[in-house]
């Protein structure tokens, strides 16, 4: 399975923003960019700027989309609660253990696809960390710009 994270365009801070006149524009330079990639499905956050990334994505590239709360933005609390759990993909967390199932239902119904997820800052390095073993301590230096891709490919291991 091949998953390409992307987060959403710039916003506003503030409780659940729109995309700013920037945002948008990175968007539609990202969707262009997407065009390159076989996407088989795509899932986004259920929030405002979220929502709004992936349209201009899915008119641009003409794929399904799916809206879910299992993939919003994790609170900082959890992060900091539960940073050094992440290696052992067992969270006393409730938040944490849906974004790992979420994950594991994914491999399963798309493992020879790929997959695009439209999300945030926090979500998309919690997703790289649960699927490369790396702590989360450790990939939160990983910046997640607005707009930006992350490419993760799992390979069969034989």
């Amino acid at each position: 399975m091949k998953i390409i994270l992307v987060r959403h365009g710039e916003v506003k801070e503030k409780e659940d923003p729109h995309l700013t006149k920037l945002g948008r524009i990175q968007v539609i330079k990202l969707a262009k960019r997407l065009k390159q990639e076989k996407i088989d499905k795509i899932y986004s956050s259920d929030l405002k700027r979220t929502i709004q990334t992936a349209k201009i994505i899915g008119k641009e590239i003409n794929k399904e989309m799916e809206f879910t709360n299992l993939i919003r933005e994790i609170p900082n609390e959890i992060i900091e609660k539960h940073k050094n759990e992440w290696k052992d993909k067992e969270f006393n967390n409730k938040r944490l253990n849906e974004i790992n199932g979420f994950l594991k239902k994914l491999e399963k119904t798309h493992k020879d696809k790929t997959v695009l997820l439209i999300a945030h800052a926090k979500l998309n390095r919690a997703i790289m960390s649960i699927l490369t073993g790396i702590g989360l301590y450790e990939i939160y230096s990983f910046k997640q710009n607005h707009a930006c891709i992350n490419i993760l490919k799992r390979e069969k291991v034989v």
